[in-house]
C-alpha cells in the first residue's frame, strides 16, 4: 500500500506521467460519446476485466455473458464480427487485479480462461474496456462497510482504470454494476455491494467512463421471475449467475453502451424463453413469505404472504384464499385479484410448517403448498482470531457463551464475550434466497452479517421430544469457498467438534440422543474467510419419523 499512498501524495510519479494527458482528455471524450452506440456496429474489440463471473462468461459455453453479447451483436448487425476477450480471474477484487495488471507488464500469465494471455491482451489496443469487479471485495470480504474502507476501494478502482487505460488505449470504458451476492437484495452483503455500486458514478466521472447497469438488470430479472415461481433464481450458488443472470448482465452492459437494439434482442429471444420455462405449460401461482419483525421472547411470529397469479383471465380476476395450520390466524380471509397480500400469524413449531394457497378464476383451479421452516435463534459478529493458517484452535477460543451452554444456564443473556461486546440474538428463518436454501437445517450467516474475516456465529433451537430416542445428527456446508470449524452441543454436551469443511464424505453423520421432554441444540460456527454457512439437522434412525418433535427459539420455563 506504500506505493499507492505515494501515488496519491505525489500525483505525478513516473508511472502516472505517461498517461496524464489521456486522463485529462477522458472525461471530454466520454461526454462526446455518451448515449452513442459504442460497439462499432458489432465490430468492436472488447476486453472484459473481472472475476470468476467474467471467467464464466466464456467458460459457460453458450450461456456466459460474453456469448450473450456476441449473439446479440451478430443478430443486430448480421455482417459483424465481434471480438470479445474475457479476462476473468476467480477470487479477484480491485486490489488483486491491480497486482495482476502490474505483473502482466513483465511476464505472461493466464486467469480462468485457457489460452488467453493477460500480458498479450493488455499490450494490444482495444476499442472498449469493460470492468466488472467488486463481488469478491464484498464476499471475502476485502472491504468493510466503513466510509474509509469504501473511499480506499474507490481510489484503488480509479488507479486500476488508469493503469488499464494506459495499456489498452480504449475509446470507451464501461464500469459494470456488481451483481447480487445472495438473492435477498436487503441482505448485509447486498447492502455492501450497493454501497460499492453507488461509488461507480463518481469513479466514472473521474476517469471518463460509462456506468453499465448490469447488476440492476439482474435484480430486475430476479424480481420479475419471483412473480412467476417462488424458487426462481438468477444465480447457481447465490454468487455466480445462471443463464438468466448472464442474460441480465449482457442486457445491462449493452444498454449502458448504447446498444438498445441488441439489448432488446436478448430480452425478446433469450429472456422470453426464461419466462416461459419459469411458468411452465400451464398458468401458475407464485408466492413470497416474509417474516415480519417480532419479539424474540415470544414464539408467535407474523408473516407477510404475497401471491401472484400468472396470466389471469382479464374478465374474471381470481379469488384466492390462504389456509394456515391449526391455531394460526390469517387476514384477510380471501382476496380477489391477480396479486395480493395476506398476513399469517402463528407459532412455527414444526420442522416444516405448511400453509396452502388456493383459488379459482373461470375454469382454472390452482392450489399450492407453502412451507415455512422452523426458525433458528442466532447471533453473529463475534471475531475470533485463533486460527493458525487453516487450523482453528478451539481450546483458545472458549467464550462465556460456550461456558453457559455447557453449564446449562442462559447463554443468550448479557454475557461479555470480550471488550464489552454482548451478542445480539435474533430469530432467523432459512430462505430460498441464501446458501442452503430453505432447508430447516441451514444457517447462512450472510443473512445477518457481512461476515468479516474470523467472524463466528451461534445458532440454537429448543426441541421437545415425546420420548427419549436415538437420532442422527447430519452436518454439512454448501459453501464453495471458505473454511468452517463447527462445534455442536446437545443438552450441554459436545457431540461434534471439528473442521466441517475438511470432512469427507459430507454430510457428516454423528449418532446422538434426545431426552424425553425438552432438549437444546446449539452450534457455534467459526468462519475464517469467504462464505459462512452450515447445516445442522436431525434425522431419524430406522423405524422412527421424528414427527412428534416440536421446535422453539425460546428456552422453556423451568
Amino acid at each position: 500500500m506504500k506505493t499507492y499512498h505515494q501515488l496519491l501524495t505525489v500525483g505525478l510519479t513516473a508511472y502516472l506521467f505517461s498517461f496524464t494527458s489521456a486522463k485529462a482528455e477522458a472525461p471530454v471524450q466520454a461526454a462526446q460519446e455518451a448515449g452513442k452506440p459504442a460497439l462499432q456496429a458489432g465490430n468492436a474489440k472488447i476486453v472484459l476485466v473481472g472475476d470468476s463471473i467474467t471467467g464464466h462468461s466464456r467458460n459457460l459455453t453458450g450461456v456466459g455473458y460474453a456469448y450473450q453479447l456476441e449473439d446479440a451483436l451478430k443478430a443486430t448487425y448480421p455482417e459483424s464480427s465481434p471480438n470479445i476477450i474475457a479476462l476473468g480471474g476467480g477470487g479477484q477484487g480491485i486490489a488483486s487485479w491491480t497486482n495482476v495488471e502490474k505483473q502482466s507488464r513483465e511476464k505472461p500469465g493466464q486467469l480462468d480462461i485457457k489460452g488467453i494471455d493477460v500480458k498479450q491482451t493488455l499490450d494490444q489496443h482495444a476499442d472498449v474496456l469493460v470492468i466488472m469487479l467488486g463481488m469478491n471485495d464484498a464476499l471475502a470480504p476485502h472491504v468493510s462497510d466503513e466510509p474509509k474502507a469504501l473511499d480506499l476501494w474507490q481510489s484503488q478502482y480509479v488507479q486500476l482504470v488508469e493503469a488499464l487505460r494506459a495499456r489498452l488505449s480504449p475509446r470507451v470504458i464501461g464500469l459494470a454494476r456488481v451483481t447480487p451476492a445472495s438473492e435477498d437484495l436487503t441482505s448485509p452483503k447486498n447492502k455492501l455491494i450497493a454501497a460499492l455500486n453507488e461509488r461507480l458514478p463518481e469513479i466514472a466521472k473521474t476517469v471518463g467512463a460509462r456506468v453499465l447497469p448490469a447488476g440492476d438488470t439482474v435484480q430486475e430479472i430476479l424480481k420479475s421471475g419471483r412473480e412467476l415461481r417462488p424458487d426462481f433464481h438468477v444465480t447457481m450458488d447465490f454468487v455466480h449467475p445462471n443463464e438468466a443472470g448472464h442474460i441480465g448482465i449482457a442486457i445491462g452492459m449493452l444498454k449502458g453502451l448504447g446498444e438498445d437494439k441488441a439489448a432488446g434482442w436478448l430480452r425478446k429471444e433469450r429472456l422470453s424463453k426464461i419466462w416461459k420455462s419459469a411458468v411452465g405449460d400451464k398458468p401458475s401461482i407464485s408466492w413470497e413469505v416474509t417474516p415480519l419483525p417480532a419479539a424474540s421472547s415470544s414464539e408467535v411470529q407474523e408473516f407477510r404472504v404475497r401471491y401472484w397469479w400468472a396470466n389471469p383471465a382479464a374478465n374474471n380476476p381470481p379469488r384466492v384464499q390462504l389456509t394456515a395450520p391449526q391455531g394460526w390466524k390469517v387476514s384477510p380471509q380471501s382476496l380477489t385479484g391477480p396479486s395480493g397480500e395476506f398476513t399469517a400469524t402463528g407459532a412455527p413449531d414444526q420442522i416444516q410448517n405448511i400453509l396452502t394457497l388456493e383459488g379459482s378464476a373461470n375454469d382454472e383451479q390452482r392450489k399450492v403448498q407453502l412451507t415455512i421452516p422452523a426458525p433458528w435463534l442466532v447471533a453473529a459478529k463475534l471475531i475470533q482470531r485463533q486460527w493458525a493458517n487453516l487450523d482453528f484452535q478451539a481450546d483458545k477460543a472458549v467464550t462465556p457463551v460456550d461456558q453457559a451452554i455447557e453449564a446449562g444456564t442462559d447463554f443468550t443473556g448479557s454475557l461479555d464475550v470480550g471488550q464489552g461486546q454482548v451478542l445480539a440474538w435474533q430469530r432467523h428463518f432459512p430462505s430460498v434466497n441464501f446458501t442452503g436454501k430453505d432447508d430447516p437445517a441451514s444457517m447462512d450467516f450472510t443473512a445477518i452479517s457481512i461476515t468479516n474475516t474470523f467472524e463466528a456465529g451461534y445458532g440454537a433451537r429448543w426441541i421437545h421430544s415425546d420420548r427419549a430416542r436415538d437420532v442422527l445428527l447430519k452436518l454439512d456446508s454448501k459453501i464453495f469457498a471458505g473454511n468452517m470449524f463447527l462445534t455442536v452441543w446437545i443438552n450441554g454436551a459436545v457431540v461434534y467438534r471439528g473442521m466441517l469443511t475438511a470432512e469427507s464424505p459430507r454430510p457428516k453423520v454423528v449418532p446422538a440422543k434426545l431426552q424425553q421432554g425438552n432438549n437444546v441444540l446449539v452450534f457455534k460456527a467459526n468462519h475464517r474467510d469467504w462464505q459462512s454457512q452450515v447445516m445442522v439437522g436431525l434425522a431419524p434412525v430406522e423405524g422412527d419419523s421424528l414427527a412428534d418433535l416440536r421446535y422453539a427459539t425460546t428456552a422453556p420455563r423451568r
